[in-house]
């Protein structure tokens, strides 16, 4: 009977107690690392350094834009991936993202698996042009003609 009691006492203390075990820690739990894969000076750099200052006073801990370039963004990129996994480590990626899985084979990390999407900062409208002399004035007409000659598409790229 002692025992039984023991056991009912025991498990109804543990349920008052789980609420205070589930809670996470807090975040952020230091300062925020966000990585620009690229260069100083260009457009992902530029615009983290514009988004830090305001992170920085919304969370109350100092923001550091760390630059590290190089491979199309992959190597900023690979640091982010092995960077703990506390929420304190971020990384602005660009379109070379998304290519970059089919263009290196060792980047080191997936692009799906290690990296959770937060939030998108801005997009950028990309135009295909080809030199005024190629006979090709639309997208359309440059498809008809890599598929009636697929050397075409070489030369479009030569031209461009």
């Amino acid at each position: 009977m002692f025992h039984r009691r023991a056991v009912i006492a025991s498990l109804a203390g543990l349920s008052l107690a789980a609420p205070s075990l589930a809670q996470a820690p807090a975040w952020p739990s230091g300062p925020i690392r966000i990585i620009a894969p690229f260069p100083p000076g260009g457009s992902v750099d530029t615009i983290t350094r514009l988004i830090q200052p305001r992170l920085a006073a919304e969370l109350g801990v100092p923001v550091v834009v760390e630059n590290r370039p190089g491979a199309s963004g992959a190597l900023g990129t690979q640091a982010a991936a092995r960077a703990p996994a506390d929420g304190n480590s971020w990384v602005t990626v660009f379109d070379t993202h998304a290519v970059n899985p089919f263009l290196i084979p060792n980047l080191g990390f997936d692009t799906e698996r290690d990296f959770a999407p937060i939030m998108l900062i801005g997009t950028a409208p990309m135009i295909i042009t080809t030199h005024n002399s190629r006979p090709w004035q639309n997208l359309r007409e440059v498809i008809a003609a890599a598929k009636e000659k697929p050397d075409t598409l070489t030369e479009v790229a030569r031209f461009v």
